[in-house]
């Protein structure tokens, strides 16, 4: 039996494992909640071949769909790499504000590091409280050689394929780069990419609400405000069109 199977095997078995409760998304990405929270932190640190936590447990409860689908991702970064996927905020235990992010409210964000043959163990984030992701991949819009954009492609093809995406958030730089390989590939991957300033360390990965999860929406919500009142305008980062 090959790694990449033995390696999946055991992270099926792993989920077989699990309690039958099953986490609940409530609410919007930007405003919602999580019932029954599952430790995903737990199951990274019996898992180390597959995954490398930079966050801490708090920071990494999520759903049964982010389980299966971080299990999946992991084991494609593994088979391309040989080095474990790293995984960074996910959710608090009940959801809600967390950190510094608008979104991962609900346990169906997450973000995860580039993928790398040579990951840095220091620099950049990685004395941070989370997200201590080491490098950076994207230097004001143009990308730096450590990152490779068909091996992303690759990645992001079987991800968009197999799990249910609602959106991937990647800098500026790295989505021009992906984009540029995907047109030669029939733009497979394009419609879910969005571009953020503020991921050229990470990409932020965002599943659609599970089948029958109600109470689950996957519109944004937006604050209507006292009547009459102005709304505080907030920076936005997303890359020029």
């Amino acid at each position: 039996m090959g790694l990449y199977r033995l390696i999946l095997l055991t992270g099926l078995l792993s989920l077989s494992s699990q309690p039958a409760t099953a986490a609940q998304p409530v609410g919007h990405y930007n405003k919602g909640s999580l019932k029954r929270g599952i430790s995903l932190f737990q199951i990274f640190q019996r898992q180390d071949r597959l995954f490398h936590s930079v966050s801490p447990e708090g920071f990494q409860y999520g759903t049964k769909a982010m389980q299966k689908a971080l299990h999946r991702i992991a084991s494609w970064t593994v088979e391309l790499t040989g080095k474990p996927l790293k995984i960074g905020d996910i959710a608090k235990r009940k959801g809600g504000k967390i950190a510094q992010h608008v979104t991962h409210q609900t346990g169906l964000d997450v973000d995860l590091g580039y993928l790398t043959l040579n990951p840095k163990k220091r620099g950049h984030r990685s004395g941070k409280f989370h997200n201590k992701f080491s490098e950076i991949f994207d230097r004001n819009g143009q990308i730096l050689p450590n990152f490779d954009p068909e091996l992303h492609h690759q990645l992001f093809t079987k991800i968009v394929a197999t799990l249910p995406v609602k959106a991937m958030f990647v800098s500026c730089g790295i989505l021009e780069s992906l984009k540029t390989v995907d047109a030669k590939a029939g733009k497979t991957i394009t419609p879910f990419l969005r571009g953020h300033d503020l991921h050229n360390d990470h990409f932020h990965l965002r599943l659609s609400c599970p089948k029958g999860a109600k109470g689950c929406s996957e519109q944004w919500w937006k604050n209507p405000g006292p009547s009459g009142s102005k709304k505080k305008k907030r920076k936005s980062y997303r890359c020029p069109v």
